[in-house]
């Protein structure tokens, strides 16, 4: 049922009022609301991940692109980070399948034990749905920061030939 005029108008209302959490409880409550899942999380590394595995994935990405200027830092920073997450997206999906094998009653053969946990997962939950839309949104983001990273090397590449001296 659609909502009436009155109420979207005081809905809108009421939300304009809203500064949001005050107390140090609600606070702590929206910081960790991404942390749902952690593919969209402000902070790379999440609890229970290695930032020292994190930091050289980073660092092989900076000595590979090795970027000359604090954009392209930013960019080749993005894309570790973008690289990162859709690691992590390969280990949830191992691990939703392997806690949904484990809750397979006994007596289905050992071979299709996979098959049924993955029809099981599709039915009851959007989750591989989910996995797939987080994957190509940081698909995307990792093609754009790859494509922005380029421009602006061969920017620099074309002003750094165009400034060169001839030698006599």
């Amino acid at each position: 049922m659609p909502s009436s005029k009155r109420r979207i108008d005081s809905s809108r209302a009421n939300g304009a009022r809203s500064r949001g959490p005050k107390t140090p409880e609600g606070l702590a409550r929206c910081q960790s609301a991404p942390l749902t899942h952690g593919l969209t999380a402000s902070q790379v590394v999440l609890p229970g991940e290695s930032e020292e595995e994190y930091r050289a994935l980073r660092d092989a990405y900076l000595a590979h692109f090795r970027p000359r200027s604090v954009r392209q830092v930013d960019l080749v920073t993005l894309l570790a980070a973008t690289r990162w997450r859709l690691d992590r997206l390969g280990s949830v999906e191992a691990d939703l399948l392997n806690a949904a094998v484990a809750r397979q009653v006994p007596g289905v053969r050992e071979d299709l034990k996979m098959a049924a946990a993955f029809r099981a997962l599709c039915d009851e939950s959007n989750a591989f749905a989910n996995l797939d839309r987080y994957a190509a949104r940081l698909n995307r983001i990792h093609k754009a920061a790859l494509k922005a990273l380029d421009a602006l090397r061969e920017k620099n590449r074309k002003i750094k030939y165009r400034n060169r001296v001839p030698v006599p």
